[in-house]
C-alpha cells in the first residue's frame, strides 16, 4: 500500500508541475506582445530601450530611444515590430538623424513600416496611409490608434488635416 501512495504522490506532483508550467507558457503566448524591450549594451554597460528598427548596409539594426543604433537583428529573426525605412543614418556617430522630433515615444504594434522618403505608413493589415508632411506623423499615429482596426486591408488612405481619406 505504501508503494501506491508513493507512486500517487509522485504522479500528482508531476501533474501539478506540468499544469503550472503549461499555464505559464499559455499566458506568455497569449499576452499582448510588447514592442519595447530593454537590452544591456556589453561595451558600455548601459541599459538601452528598443524603439524601432532601421535598415542600413543591407542589415536590420535596433535603435534606442536616443536614436542611437546599438545592436543588430539576427538574419533569421524577421519578426521585429517597426521598421523605419529611408531614414538618414550617420555611420560615424551611429545615430539616425531627424527621427526624435517626428516619431512618437512609443510606436504602436499595428504600424509595420514607416517610410521617411515617400512619407507613408504601412499597417499590419497591409493598409497604406500616406501623409503630406512628416510633422503630421505623430497626429496620424494618434488617429490610427483609434481607427486602425476599421481600415480595409490593401487599401490606400491619405491623412490630411487630422482626418483619414480613402483614395484607392
Amino acid at each position: 500500500m505504501k508503494r501506491y501512495r508513493l507512486f500517487l504522490v509522485i504522479y500528482l506532483l508531476s501533474l501539478i508541475i506540468f499544469i503550472f508550467n503549461s499555464l505559464g507558457t499559455a499566458t506568455q503566448r497569449f499576452s499582448r506582445k510588447e514592442s519595447t524591450h530593454t537590452t544591456m549594451s556589453p561595451s558600455t554597460g548601459m541599459v538601452r530601450e528598443y524603439w524601432f528598427s532601421v535598415r542600413f548596409d543591407g542589415r536590420f539594426w535596433m535603435v534606442d530611444k536616443d536614436a542611437r543604433i546599438y545592436d543588430l537583428h539576427s538574419p533569421e529573426d524577421l519578426s521585429f515590430p517597426v521598421v523605419v525605412t529611408n531614414a538618414k543614418v550617420d555611420p560615424e556617430k551611429g545615430i539616425v538623424e531627424g527621427v526624435k522630433g517626428v516619431l512618437p515615444d512609443k510606436i504602436p504594434e499595428f504600424v509595420f513600416e514607416i517610410n521617411f522618403e515617400k512619407k507613408y505608413l504601412t499597417l499590419d493589415n497591409s493598409a497604406v496611409v500616406k501623409i503630406l508632411s512628416l510633422v503630421d506623423l505623430r497626429s496620424c499615429i494618434k488617429v490610427l490608434e483609434v481607427t486602425h482596426q476599421y481600415l480595409n486591408p490593401k487599401v490606400l488612405y491619405l491623412f490630411n488635416n487630422g482626418k483619414l481619406y480613402k483614395i484607392g
